[in-house]
């Protein structure tokens, strides 16, 4: 038997009692007053006071929810596998979207891992070339710091190019200590304007396609897109114009569509990741702990429903306190 919770009584819980006691004692002056007054006896008042204390008792152990005895839970911890690969090209820099393409794609990513449980997340940082920026890891906190840490032009000066970000994220994924048959419970989410100019990460679909890895696509910008900033000034090409960065919705579509997964969009007049969020929390997880637990008891019932059936045993019968 377990007592723990006649110690649960807050300060509250006492006002409300003894404000009951008080409006009851009040009750019981202002009869027992009348019934001096119309010279009837005062005993008949104290009939029902034991019934009533009983079942009010009754009532309050079973709101601090009593517990008697122990049984064993089994509790499963359930959660996924994902890479984000964050475009870090300097097209990232256009302010299409304000403040940035890229300040906006760390802001949604943030509240991402705010939106997440179990899961192991990882960062992989791609422009021409990709780089591991964090390893796949429950440590939300850390994951945000790398975000912090990341801007455009840090990895190569170059174009975009899908290949090693996709190819990076694969190895990974067959890493010794990463490698599970369940590939239903692994994901990648590509945040990027689209603007690939590499050639041969449509093969590197197909293994994706092939081993059931979804991957989820962030498009950031717009198609009228936005010169791309560069110390003072802007990027400009061969011809001395300023280069123009446009949203490339028709190759992000396309990883989604080949890999069975979803592409989202944030521009200036949408934003569509919490349709993300919640898609990526809908993919099958694998089962990652499984733990036996002792739960107490809650036998609130019993009291409960003994104090009711006081109740009624109250209300049925009548006695005549006032006889006139």
């Amino acid at each position: 038997m377990y007592w723990d919770w006649f110690y649960r009584f807050g300060y509250s819980d006492l006002l409300w009692i003894s404000l009951g006691v008080v409006a009851y004692g009040l009750y019981l002056f202002r009869v027992i007053h009348i019934a001096i007054q119309l010279q009837n006896h005062k005993r008949w008042v104290f009939l029902k006071i034991p019934l009533r204390i009983l079942y009010f008792t009754l009532l309050m152990i079973s709101l601090l929810g009593p517990t008697f005895g122990t049984s064993k839970r089994y509790v499963q911890a359930v959660g996924k596998d994902i890479y984000i690969l964050l475009d870090l090209s300097r097209s990232m820099y256009a302010q299409d979207v304000p403040p940035s393409r890229f300040e906006k794609a760390r802001f949604e990513l943030k509240n991402l891992l705010q939106g997440l449980a179990a899961d192991r997340v990882g960062i992989i940082g791609f422009a021409e070339e990709a780089y591991l920026e964090c390893p796949l890891t429950y440590d939300y906190g850390a994951l945000t710091l790398f975000l912090q840490g990341l801007s455009p032009g840090l990895i190569g000066a170059g174009s975009t190019d899908f290949e090693p970000a996709l190819q990076m994220a694969l190895t990974r994924f067959d890493d010794s200590e990463e490698k599970t048959q369940n590939f239903k419970s692994k994901l990648v989410l590509l945040v990027s304007d689209g603007e690939d100019f590499g050639e041969n990460y449509l093969s590197t679909l197909s293994t994706f396609r092939t081993r059931g890895i979804p991957v989820f696509v962030l498009g950031i910008g717009t198609e009228e897109g936005a010169k791309v900033p560069y110390k003072n000034s802007f990027i400009y090409d061969s011809k001395g114009k300023a280069v123009v960065s446009r949203l490339n919705p028709s190759a992000l579509e396309k990883i989604a569509d080949d890999t069975k997964g979803g592409y989202f969009c944030i521009s200036k007049t949408q934003n569509e990741s919490p349709q993300l969020i919640q898609s990526i929390k809908e993919v099958q997880g694998k089962k990652i702990d499984e733990r036996a637990i002792n739960v107490a008891n809650n036998k609130y019932v019993y009291f409960l429903w003994s104090a009711l059936g006081l109740m009624l045993l109250d209300f049925m019968f009548k006695i005549k306190v006032l006889r006139l």
